[in-house]
């Protein structure tokens, strides 16, 4: 479970910010606050591993208390919803711990799709396990220009995955399964497959069961 820490003076955005992490399976609220001295406190209380929200507060910046506050706690992943859309800002929050920037006025579908992928983030990269090059591309969104052109495929084609994945319901699939179920090819099933992963739809797993290099698979979240 992930516990949030809300960052925000507006109560009506405390409202919606409150109620959006609540529908998002994995996560939980931990605490609301208005200002960097009652964040201070419920970090200390709580040890959350996410700070959502603003980043201009009545008692200073949120980038001078990770600077200097933080380290009298643990570290915690930083995810700004604010209205200052200066790149310069943005920049500085990447050496921050960063892990989204979600500009106001914002929908609610956007920061779904950010705490989606934030929680895809934190299960590949755990600490007891190891990554390879293509889960850090599917988390950094690196993907060539000839796949992404491809990507945008077709209705039907989508209709043949999805329907796959639902019929798995919610137990895990290889590529080579859904290829022989649906009838694509390698690379056209990987990068529907990848596409899904970094919207925060599916997970990759290892399977770590046979000898020599570790089997992807994958599972709705």
């Amino acid at each position: 479970m992930i516990r949030v820490i809300i960052l925000e003076p507006d109560p009506m955005v405390t409202r919606i910010l409150k109620e959006t992490v609540a529908d998002v399976k994995d996560f939980q609220v931990a605490a609301c606050v208005r200002n960097l001295k009652q964040l201070s406190q419920q970090v200390e209380e709580h040890h959350p591993q996410l700070i959502l929200g603003e980043i201009h507060l009545e008692d200073g910046a949120l980038e001078d208390w990770l600077s200097h506050d933080l380290q009298k706690h643990r570290t915690v992943d930083v995810f700004p919803v604010t209205g200052d859309n200066r790149a310069a800002t943005y920049l500085r929050f990447r050496h921050s711990g960063l892990v989204d920037y979600v500009l106001k006025p914002f929908t609610k579908e956007r920061l779904v799709e950010g705490l989606r992928r934030y929680l895809q983030f934190r299960r590949t990269l755990a600490p007891e396990r190891t990554v390879t090059q293509e889960q850090i591309d599917h988390l950094t969104g690196t993907v060539s220009s000839t796949e992404e052109a491809f990507f945008r495929g077709n209705d039907r084609t989508w209709k043949r995955v999805r329907s796959f994945i639902d019929h798995q319901q919610g137990e895990a699939f290889t590529l080579t399964q859904m290829m022989e179920q649906t009838g694509l090819s390698r690379s056209t099933g990987r990068r529907y497959l990848s596409e899904l992963v970094e919207t925060g739809q599916l997970e990759i797993l290892l399977d770590y069961g046979r000898i020599g290099r570790p089997q992807h698979q994958f599972r709705a979240m």
